[in-house]
């Protein structure tokens, strides 16, 4: 079993709204990652400059779309699951916004 797995590398990717900022942020995962003796490469991504104007919507579209990018030789990618609504009546609307985030991705854990 080990075998098919063997030669793999874990890529940590976190997005950041500068380059400046995302060396900041590399040191911290760095540090975390080395406390957890978790063996990673840590890559930062910066976000486009017009992304904190976007809709909640059009970030998604925007995280899925540089996931994609960043991960076309990837066997699985890890992302974060929004919270979850409030109220039930919000439910088809949190279900849409989780197909945008992981449309077209390779094998996916939420």
């Amino acid at each position: 079993m080990v075998g098919s797995w063997g030669g793999t590398k874990l890529r940590v990717m976190a997005t950041t709204p500068s380059e400046t900022l995302g060396v900041t942020e590399k040191v911290q995962l760095k540090g975390i990652l080395k406390i957890l003796r978790i063996e990673a490469e840590v890559q930062s991504v910066v976000l486009p400059e017009d992304y904190l104007e976007m809709s909640e919507m059009e970030k998604l579209r925007c995280l899925n779309g540089t996931v994609r990018e960043h991960s076309t030789q990837t066997a699985v990618t890890f992302l974060y699951l929004p919270a979850p609504p409030p109220h039930p009546s919000l439910d088809r609307e949190y279900l849409d916004k989780t197909y945008l985030l992981s449309d077209n991705l390779p094998p996916t854990v939420l």
